[in-house]
């Protein structure tokens, strides 16, 4: 499969849901979007949580922008132009400023310091491409519904300071391209990226290497180090410390307390070893014990150690049933991704694009 470029996989994840009015159904054939658990290839389109938990069009003043793109912005918007056509649209220099201080706090832009003028300008026109084709193929009467669906929501994130609902029309135009987006994108991707269950099974099948796990063990230890103490202070340490533990007391207790080895304040606990992560003198007790058994103390170049073995996995291929959800979720993801690149092809190469002077 064709990876992605930056600006095409950002531009897919935030082509998505804008808000439904409080009690309003979606438009017809359209799923409305479920705020307490979001798709996960539908991040907010262009809309930013505000702090009263509802969403505005982030471009209302460039939300989640970093001070520097937001500086830059601002200076440069005074003289503006345009810098390409997409069939009969301009697109212009104020436009692709505005979005590189939106993009810039978010992925994959935002370790980067933000897009470049030609990444942002990228992204512009292919959502352009987007918006054209929704109201292309939708229909008057599905973007009248959105229009008086984006209505609504402007004027319910209308600023309360001003005493008015009224919104203004870059507000209303902003809520309709995302609900044009949002609709568009689930007729023509959403509803045909299902992976069936015999597909989940039949990549298990042919790839049982990525769910296969090594042997591996969990132990917990006790470490007197030999260097730390002079002639045989170190196995007496180790020779008390284990007489607790046969005593009745919490291995962990001791360990805390006792151990000079890594994950001593953990009570001694290793994370999960594959065979080989451990010395050889610590892994050959370790595997001589059964659950929950305890080692006498044994010696090795690092000092006096008492092992406990807390688990033994034996490695091997997962059941299916452990990762079928995560496969699922992959191959919808990859074939979300597929899908939606190739619409993003088609459009542009039925569509007029050109890229104006800026010099």
């Amino acid at each position: 499969m064709r990876r992605m470029s930056a600006v095409l996989a950002c531009l897919l994840a935030l082509c998505a849901a804008a808000p439904l009015a409080a009690g309003e159904s979606p438009a017809p054939g359209v799923a409305a979007p479920r705020e307490e658990t979001p798709h996960p290839a539908k991040s907010p389109a262009l809309i930013e949580s505000t702090s009263s938990g509802t969403a505005a069009p982030a471009s209302r003043a460039t939300q989640g922008a970093t001070p520097a793109a937001l500086a830059s912005t601002s200076q440069e918007l005074a003289v503006d132009y345009p810098v390409a056509m997409v069939n009969s649209q301009k697109i212009t220099r104020s436009q692709v400023l505005t979005r590189i201080a939106q993009l810039s706090s978010r992925p994959p832009f935002r370790d980067a310091g933000g897009p470049t003028f030609d990444q942002a300008l990228q992204f512009e026109i292919e959502r352009t491409l987007v918006i054209q084709a929704a109201e292309r193929e939708l229909g008057s009467n599905m973007t009248d519904r959105l229009k008086a669906m984006a209505k609504a929501a402007a004027e319910r994130q209308a600023d309360p300071k001003t005493f008015s609902p009224k919104a203004s029309e870059s507000e209303v135009d902003q809520y309709y391209k995302e609900y044009l987006i949002q609709t568009y994108l689930q007729r023509k991707v959403e509803m045909e990226a299902a992976v069936s269950p015999a597909q989940v099974k039949e990549y298990y099948d042919k790839h049982p290497e990525l769910y296969t796990e090594g042997a591996s063990i969990t132990v917990r230890q006790i470490l007197v180090r030999q260097e730390a103490h002079p002639g045989d202070e170190a196995k007496s340490i180790a020779d008390k410390a284990a007489a607790r533990i046969a005593a009745g007391e919490d291995f962990g207790k001791v360990a805390a307390e006792t151990s000079e080895g890594p994950y001593a304040s953990a009570g001694g606990l290793w994370p999960p070893q594959r065979r080989g992560g451990l010395i050889p003198e610590v892994e050959s007790a370790a595997l001589a014990l059964k659950g929950g058994e305890v080692s006498a103390p044994f010696k090795s170049p690092l000092g006096w150690h008492i092992v406990k073995l807390e688990a033994s996995n034996p490695g091997g291929l997962q059941p299916y049933a452990q990762v079928q959800g995560q496969i699922f979720a992959d191959l919808t993801a990859n074939l979300r991704r597929a899908l939606q690149a190739q619409l993003l092809g088609e459009l542009t190469r039925n569509a007029f694009i050109k890229k104006l002077d800026r010099e």
